[in-house]
């Protein structure tokens, strides 16, 4: 009875310890944090708007009178940025980031070190993810998101005029933001300083 009763306390132990995570899941989410660490950063955000600001704003139809864009998308950007690629809950949200790993079924909350990672893993994951920002079915998503889940209601302008000018710029921001200057050499430096990747 006794040796019955202690089995069953083994079982139970083995069946609760928590499953090992994959290797994939440690690298990919240490890549994760790199990029948003990254591209959240201010003076990443300063160096895009200074890159897409006239672009974005010029390309706005007249017909929209939206004379206050330059104005408007300095002063929004930086709330704006830091949302879209968070590591918490934006586009380097490691469930997100990692997303072609979910049948290994990653515990992203796992802080087990991730050993080393290739330079060139890191810096060709980054260079994907960027390269994904202007993405058309991404952007949709993006898009109803900022306008309709909370992030337009933080704002004074008021919902309704809020979710109008986002459907006017984000977009536009988006595939400026795919063709980030540089953005390849900012990958790889934050892959050797965050990552501390190996060649």
């Amino acid at each position: 009875m006794l040796r019955a009763a202690v089995f069953s306390l083994l079982v139970v132990a083995v069946t609760c310890m928590p499953k090992q995570n994959d290797p994939e899941c440690l690298k990919c989410k240490k890549v994760a944090e790199a990029g948003g660490k990254l591209y959240t950063s201010d003076a990443l955000l300063n160096e895009a708007l200074d890159f897409f600001l006239d672009t974005v704003c010029d390309d706005i139809p007249a017909e929209y009178n939206f004379t206050t864009c330059r104005e408007e998308v300095t002063e929004a950007w930086p709330a704006i940025g830091k949302g879209l690629y968070d590591g918490e809950e934006g586009w380097f949200e490691p469930s997100e980031f990692c997303e072609d790993l979910a049948d290994k079924q990653c515990n992203f909350k796992d802080d087990t070190p991730a050993g080393e990672i290739k330079c060139s893993y890191c810096e060709d994951s980054l260079n994907t993810a960027q390269q994904y920002f202007g993405w058309p079915k991404v952007i949709g998503d993006v898009v109803y998101s900022f306008q309709f889940l909370g992030f337009c209601s933080q704002f004074h302008l008021g919902e309704q005029d809020c979710q109008k000018k986002m459907a006017w710029t984000l977009p536009r921001v988006m595939v400026e933001m795919g063709k980030l200057p540089n953005a390849a050499e900012k990958n790889a430096q934050i892959c050797k300083d965050y990552v501390k990747c190996v060649a």
